[in-house]
């Protein structure tokens, strides 16, 4: 379900699609009209919605990137508000391996595909139709797979089962994490940064220059990682013990938050006003679950958004 506020996050309705997308993954707008919706479509149908009049979404033409049958994790909007992308695999439910980034120039409505030689594509973050950065992992890593055992059958997403019925295949604390540039549109990418200690799951240029990561692995550590070159070199600006990071939102240069779960469901929030030269860590919300994303604050500097999955009790 796609749900929509227009009073500032206070209340919020759903809004009519032509397509359902059984698993959706992520949301990117540019305006209050224009928003794309991206996540997993197997075998039919499209894996992305968009909408040009804030009303309905409709399904986005494949432009022979295969959305009919893929995993696509990560959507955002550039900062020229002109180029959305989607990170992901493309047919990865029927066997295939394309892995990459989508873009498209038409607000939504069609995308092209562009490869990516790194191992999986978690989250692209484009400054204009040409010049981005993207984060991702080793293969192993947040792909999805179709496991099918005695009698069960589910799907494993980052090292997780989505139902609880299948054990995870996948150890995160392996994971390599990895960001790449480029300057072309995607035609070409060039290796940033690398790390053994975590997956790269997030990224989010502030500027032209400026632009922030998160990495994770299994129960720690967690990573903040900034770049002040536009993305030719990355470094690590703080880094959490024992605890698993989801979401990063920057509001501009200097203000920024990254939310997470520890060893217990407890979820917790980690605020920078100053660029990411010093970090505030609120370590027990009174929120139980696993952020997914994260708005906000608004101009009152009193509203933020964060949604998620609750965990029961």
């Amino acid at each position: 379900e796609i749900l929509k506020s227009t009073d500032g996050g206070d209340t919020f309705f759903s809004v009519p699609k032509d397509e359902f997308i059984p698993m959706p993954f992520g949301i990117a707008a540019t305006s209050a009209t224009n928003a794309i919706q991206s996540g997993m479509k197997v075998f039919s149908g499209s894996g992305v919605l968009h909408t040009t009049n804030g009303e309905v979404f409709n399904a986005s033409d494949d432009g022979g990137v295969g959305l009919e049958a893929g995993l696509f994790t990560g959507a955002s909007a550039s900062m020229d508000g002109r180029t959305f992308t989607i990170a992901g695999e493309w047919d990865a439910i029927v066997g295939g391996s394309g892995k990459g980034v989508a873009v498209s120039t038409d607000q939504g409505a069609s995308f092209a595909r562009f490869a990516y030689p790194y191992g999986n594509s978690n989250k692209a973050s484009f400054v204009d139709e040409r010049s981005g950065v993207i984060a991702g992992s080793n293969s192993a890593d947040s792909s999805v797979h179709l496991e099918v055992g005695e009698g069960k059958s589910s799907f494993v997403y980052n090292g997780y089962a989505i139902r609880a019925d299948e054990v995870p295949t996948y150890d995160e604390r392996n994971s390599r994490g990895v960001i790449a540039k480029t300057s072309d549109g995607g035609n070409s990418w060039n290796l940033a940064f690398e790390t053994n200690d975590y997956g790269i799951f997030d990224i989010q240029m502030t500027n032209s220059s400026i632009g922030f990561a998160m990495g994770r692995a299994a129960l720690g550590p967690s990573a903040v990682l900034k770049t002040t070159d536009g993305g030719d070199s990355w470094r690590e600006v703080y880094r959490y013990e024992g605890a698993e990071a989801y979401v990063l939102h920057f509001v501009d240069d200097n203000t920024g938050f990254v939310s997470g779960v520890g060893n217990t469901p407890a979820t917790w929030f980690l605020e920078t006003r100053d660029g990411g030269d010093s970090w505030s860590l609120d370590s027990n919300s009174g929120l139980r679950g696993v952020p997914s994303a994260i708005s906000g604050p608004d101009v009152d500097n009193v509203k933020m958004i964060l949604g998620g999955i609750s965990h029961a009790g």
